[in-house]
């Protein structure tokens, strides 16, 4: 999941999104954002496995996520990633997944679960992504550099909001 925390829209024109398994270079697709895509004012650009069935229809490919160990990042531009690439903006791994940020999430390989980065440092399932508090307007955006700690693995997931375009 993608976040825009500002109050502008962000345009993704010129980045992509590009998921591996194995190792870099091996089973391997890349979204090359055009200049229609956007992320609008605190909303979302949500990606899942082409099993889960509440997934956003608008995403261009069905089978863009098909399995449980990999790894996905943003990048700031259409250049294949490679191995501890500085273009990369974000990335999350999960399961076997290569290339994520620290230690991976635990495989989401059970239809109906999901990996969603916390709004703080002390959200977790019971609390829910928010922290328990008021800061799910603020957005999910905790992130600390380790993908086991700035996420948690979710049962049901958050409003979806259709790519922007």
């Amino acid at each position: 999941m993608l976040y825009n925390p500002t109050d502008t829209t962000v345009k993704l024109a010129g980045m992509s999104l590009q998921r591996w398994t194995g190792t870099l270079g091996t089973s391997f697709a890349k979204l090359s954002f055009g200049q229609e895509d956007t992320i609008p004012a605190y909303s979302y650009f949500l990606i899942g496995l082409s099993s889960v069935s509440n997934r956003d229809d608008t995403f261009p490919s069905t089978t863009f996520i098909s399995t449980s160990n990999m790894g996905v990042a943003l990048m700031r531009n259409t250049e294949t990633i490679i191995s501890g690439d500085t273009d990369k903006i974000d990335a999350v791994a999960f399961g076997a997944g290569p290339e994520g940020e620290g230690t991976q999430i635990t495989s989401l390989s059970t239809n109906g679960y999901f990996a969603v980065r916390k709004v703080t440092q002390n959200a977790n399932v019971l609390t829910g992504i928010y922290g328990g508090n008021e800061l799910h307007w603020a957005g999910n955006y905790y992130d600390q550099g380790d993908n086991a700690t700035d996420f948690v693995r979710r049962t049901s997931g958050p409003a979806q909001a259709p790519r922007g375009r």
